[in-house]
């Protein structure tokens, strides 16, 4: 399975050939001329206009049966931190934002930009696509993971009985509600320590944890360190860099 570190923008063109197969990156694909027959996730089309997104590890067949040219842009999975987690592939219809997108990637494609201008697109793409492919209730647990919720609460927002929204919301996203809120307040806890001075007892809080001991005490049973040595380390890894 090929692996990306980096952002990639280019056009590539597709052969007749039947291919199949999947990466570890996400990956957004702009027809610019032609088009391509693509299946993943059981969902098939013919991809001439719009644009279509396949996450990590989605193992997908496509093949053209005319000359075509796409933009295509590669994205090292941890960019797209929620598109990781949902793991359906997504067409989307063109549209004037989309459009606008599209434009953005040829610009920098045609006058190779610097990269962190594309890494500032990427975000935005980012952003636009959660919005677009996650549930109601997946949507609250990224707005409102430090707070108290309740199953019942996010079985109501999909009209699920809560004894069935549990087995649904596991099939969607591979965690129990519960395991969810956890992963998206880890991940978050996480970055604040890599990316912020802090204090651990503001991050605490910030992610839904009244005192530093029970945040402490739960990251650690996640992580098999504390807080303070996952910051250190990240420190000092750096420095080593």
């Amino acid at each position: 399975m090929e692996l990306r570190e980096e952002i990639i923008c280019e056009k590539r063109s597709y052969s007749k050939a039947l291919d199949t197969h999947d990466h570890k990156y996400s990956q957004l694909m702009f027809p610019l001329s032609g088009s391509i027959y693509i299946k993943a996730n059981e969902r098939e089309l013919k991809l001439n206009q719009g644009c279509f997104y396949i996450p990590p590890s989605c193992l997908h067949t496509y093949h053209a049966l005319e000359r075509n040219e796409f933009l295509v842009l590669d994205v090292p999975a941890t960019y797209f931190t929620v598109q990781q987690e949902f793991k359906q592939s997504i067409y989307i219809e063109t549209s004037e934002y989309w459009s606008s997108i599209r434009y953005l990637l040829l610009e920098h494609f045609n006058q190779h930009d610097q990269a962190d201008s594309l890494h500032h697109l990427v975000k935005y793409i980012n952003h636009s696509l959660s919005t677009r492919a996650l549930h109601k209730s997946v949507q609250y647990i990224h707005s409102y993971f430090y707070r108290d919720i309740k199953l019942e609460q996010l079985a109501a927002m999909e009209n699920y009985h809560p004894a069935y929204f549990s087995a649904w919301f596991k099939k969607q996203m591979g965690y129990s509600p519960q395991d969810y809120i956890h992963h998206v307040r880890l991940k978050e806890a996480k970055q604040l320590l890599e990316h912020t001075s802090w204090p651990i007892t503001m991050i605490a809080h910030e992610v839904g944890y009244q005192t530093l001991s029970s945040f402490t005490k739960w990251f650690r049973q996640k992580e098999n360190q504390s807080p303070t040595s996952f910051r250190n380390n990240l420190k000092s890894k750096q420095v080593k860099q």
